[in-house]
């Protein structure tokens, strides 16, 4: 290749030397030509690709908002589950509780029927004791005696 433009005696002079840079410039022209359409086909299916890639972001951003709504749903189902599960925690020990005081109150129920039942039989042997003893009331006459369980007269 020849370093400087081509003028017109230079082109009279030396034509062959010429017709060979001008054939190595149309080869090297059709080559770019060439790669040019394949670098603007590979541009197209590049193109294309982004395209297909964008549409399939997006797609995905939508697939992640729809992801992330369900997931903040099922963060607030499990935040309202773990409360439940505490207030059953909370009312199972209040069931405790309460069963322990149940428990308490059956025994002094208990304690109390046997000391009710005790105390029935301590008055029926009292009345049985009562019944077989005679009370004698001193310097009182059978009448005093007899009268002692009437009612008063109303004329009083």
């Amino acid at each position: 290749m020849i370093d400087s433009e081509p003028g017109a005696w230079n082109l009279f002079f030396h034509p062959r030397r010429w017709s060979r840079e001008i054939s190595v410039m149309i080869a090297e022209m059709a080559a770019s030509d060439e790669e040019r359409s394949r670098l603007e086909e590979r541009n197209m299916e590049l193109q294309l690709d982004v395209n297909r890639l964008q549409t399939a972001n997006n797609d995905l951003a939508v697939k992640t908002a729809s992801l992330e709504n369900c997931v903040g749903g099922l963060t607030k189902d499990l935040l309202k589950t773990r409360r439940e599960l505490d207030d059953r925690k909370d009312t199972e020990t209040q069931i405790r509780e309460f069963d322990e005081k149940i428990s308490a109150v059956e025994a002094r129920k208990k304690e109390y029927d046997e000391r009710i039942a005790r105390l029935k039989n301590e008055i029926r042997d009292l009345k049985e004791r009562l019944g077989r003893t005679r009370i004698e009331f001193p310097d009182s006459s059978e009448e005093e005696r007899r009268d002692w369980f009437e009612p008063l007269p109303e004329d009083l």
